[in-house]
């Protein structure tokens, strides 16, 4: 049931959009990096900033998450770091590396997941643990990408992505309690609608200009090994330390446990990086994980 679930409603839908975007690179040919531009700078701000301020997520919430997040990014980029210098990988490929395995799906893969399985009760804390584990997405992911030679330079570019002001704004609105007019979140929902269907059309257009070879194929499967086979275990023993039981601990397990990331790829194509081994990951994780999933789910409960 799991697997029909995962298949149909998650990565099925996923496939045929990628299907779509083959066709039309070939077709129109277009230029990827300006349709990267419109996804990081209209799409990505709007849909954080709508789930932040409908949620209603105050900082004081979102501590033992945040925490939670941390330690776990921690580990997963070291983890990463050094097996891509097992793997004699690029300096690039090295950081690529580590974003696919430490950056997780855990929105618009995750969140939908956890509602098939949980249902409205697994709500709460899916908003909890997405919203966590994307402060690293709108921060860690952009600084690494940058192509700046000093770390002022690579701050800027986090702070120029609008999407890291948008979370910001987005918290101290809703610790204030300041309201929030209909306007501005009918349109940052409306426009939020489109964000992740627009990623994965991009990640199929970026997919069909890239080069495979042996080395980005194996480093891409070995990503996928770490991400949806290590992962999982080392997030359990986290959560145990961290004492997360009950269905805080089942959703926050599954939804840890999901593929690479898609947000890393803007970024390297934004800031010109070479991201064939990235785009690769990505592929490999997301549909692989239709069979890793539902292991995850019948022994998280």
């Amino acid at each position: 049931m799991g697997f029909l679930i995962l298949l149909t409603q998650s990565v099925l839908p996923i496939f045929i959009i990628l299907g779509i975007a083959n066709i039309y690179y070939r077709v129109f040919k277009p230029d990827i990096k300006q349709l990267v531009d419109i996804s990081l700078y209209i799409f990505s701000p709007s849909v954080v900033f709508y789930g932040l301020v409908k949620e209603n997520v105050s900082i004081m919430i979102m501590s033992r998450y945040l925490f939670l997040m941390l330690i776990m990014t921690t580990l997963l980029m070291l983890l990463g770091y050094f097996a891509g210098r097992v793997l004699r990988l690029s300096r690039n490929n090295i950081i690529l590396f580590m974003l696919s395995v430490s950056m997780i799906n855990i929105g618009n893969f995750g969140v939908p997941l956890i509602h098939f399985t949980y249902g409205d009760a697994g709500l709460s804390p899916s908003i909890l643990t997405f919203v966590a584990f994307n402060m690293p997405l709108v921060t860690v992911a952009i600084y690494l990408s940058s192509n700046e030679a000093t770390i002022s330079g690579a701050l800027k570019d986090v702070i120029r992505i609008p999407m890291f002001p948008a979370t910001v704004l987005a918290i101290i609105i809703t610790s204030l309690h300041i309201p929030v007019p209909e306007t501005i979140m009918k349109l940052t929902g409306f426009i939020g609608q489109a964000t992740f269907p627009f990623f994965i059309f991009v990640l199929g257009l970026q997919m069909t200009t890239i080069k495979l070879n042996r080395k980005i194929i194996g480093a891409a499967m070995a990503s996928v090994l770490i991400r949806l086979g290590i992962s999982p275990f080392i997030m359990a023993g986290v959560l145990m330390m961290m004492s997360f039981d009950g269905l805080p601990y089942s959703v926050a397990l599954v939804q840890a446990s999901g593929p690479s990331a898609l947000l890393p790829l803007m970024y390297a194509v934004k800031f010109g990086r070479e991201a064939d081994l990235l785009a690769a990951a990505i592929l490999l994780s997301t549909a692989i994980s239709a069979f890793t999933l539902p292991v995850v789910i019948h022994f998280a409960g």
